[in-house]
């Protein structure tokens, strides 16, 4: 998998499933397009993330893959229709995050200390029965100490509702290819 090359070493991660009853490709074409309007669980954190900006005079985040990518968020590599995978270089446990616009062959090698990496794909399979079994995996790798005890009290609490909007996120890709 593409996530084990660009970071294949980690100190946490979380895995969700979701079936869709709907051909592999289809699926692949609602990841792909990436418009989290949606998932409302991801919205709410989305705005979370946007007030540092709002307060600054700055538009609101959106909710696409290109709303996403102006945050920071980075396409680090993709393998149709079975994967595709995004990441990104924040301080997670911040108000604005202070998300690191990099390229996806930076992605590996930054190691700066104060900051954490994050890896999240997005895997698709055909079952037996025809349908598509979407899986997303969310890994994170603190660049040093003080930050993996900053992620950890951040996790501590936003955990759960991290959990909640990624699976939010594969329920919005299966109304949009089941619809």
């Amino acid at each position: 998998m593409l996530i084990d090359d660009f970071l294949p070493v980690y100190d946490r991660s979380m895995h969700h499933r979701i079936e869709v009853d709907a051909p592999i490709e289809r699926v692949y074409t609602a990841v792909r397009k990436l418009d989290l309007t949606g998932a409302y669980l991801f919205r709410v954190l989305v705005w979370l993330r946007s007030v540092p900006a709002l307060l600054q005079g700055q538009p609101a985040l959106g909710f696409t893959l290109d709303d996403l990518e102006r945050l920071g968020f980075i396409r680090l590599g993709e393998a149709p229709p079975h994967e595709l995978l995004l990441g990104f270089v924040a301080k997670l446990w911040t108000a604005s995050g202070d998300f690191q616009k990099l390229e996806a062959r930076e992605f590996r090698e930054f190691a700066m200390p104060g900051f954490a990496k994050v890896a999240w794909n997005f895997t698709l399979s055909r079952s037996e029965e025809g349908r598509t079994h979407l899986a997303t995996e969310s890994r994170v790798q603190c660049l040093d100490e003080a930050s993996a005890r900053k992620f950890q009290r951040y996790f501590f609490f936003m955990g759960p509702v991290s959990s909640l909007t990624r699976q939010s996120a594969l329920r919005a890709f299966k109304r949009l290819a089941e619809g």
